[in-house]
């Protein structure tokens, strides 16, 4: 992605990145290095200065792009799994899967000082995912209601630490994936304590 060049002088052709292929690139680098500069997202996307500026006059106003677009990409994953659908438990789990492909995306979320919080993940700007599709309110927690009514999911469990428990193991694995190099091994960690933890008692 990074091309030798002055900063202010782009390559030959790299000043033709799209504004939403600056977006993409910045939340690959900011997942990587959240202080990151907006020269240095500039000079990793291999551009130059100039070119990223006549998109993002300063780094919020590129922070607040990239923010938004992950929000997005996070909304979108919850219509992509399609909660309504199967038992409660394969649902949160086929969710999972879909959160796991966004990759840089849940680096920004996990992160102690997170870029995509929950305040962008509920602006209305951002609430339209793929399709025109909104999500539904608290759509984790009704898909856990509706797993402990179909047998499911443990209905001894309050529904509001079953949330709480399914995004810190999701952040768990996500971690352990880059440490391993291996999404797919981080998804089956994932995948496995929400079975053994959320099932109903045998």
């Amino acid at each position: 992605m990074t091309r030798t060049r002055d900063a202010d002088h782009p390559a030959q052709g790299v000043g033709a990145l799209s504004r939403q292929a600056m977006i993409d690139g910045a939340i690959e680098i900011l997942a990587a290095d959240p202080s990151a500069s907006l020269s240095e997202v500039a000079r990793r996307l291999g551009v130059g200065r100039t070119s990223l500026y006549r998109h993002f006059s300063d780094r919020a106003s590129l922070l607040a792009r990239v923010q938004a677009e992950g929000a997005r990409r996070i909304i979108a994953a919850h219509v992509a799994a399609d909660l309504s659908a199967g038992t409660g438990l394969s649902a949160l789990e086929r969710l999972c899967e879909h959160l796991f492909e966004l990759g840089p995306v849940l680096s920004l979320l996990f992160a102690d000082n997170p870029l995509i919080t929950d305040e962008a993940l509920a602006d209305p700007s951002v609430s339209v995912a793929a399709g025109g599709d909104t999500l539904p309110r608290e759509p984790v927690t009704r898909t856990v209601r509706r797993g402990q009514s179909d047998g499911s999911i443990d209905p001894g469990l309050d529904p509001v630490w079953v949330e709480l428990y399914l995004w810190m193991t999701l952040a768990a694995g996500h971690l352990y994936a880059t440490q391993a190099n291996s999404r797919r091994a981080g998804l089956d960690r994932v995948l496995e304590a929400l079975g053994r933890t959320l099932g109903p008692p045998v």
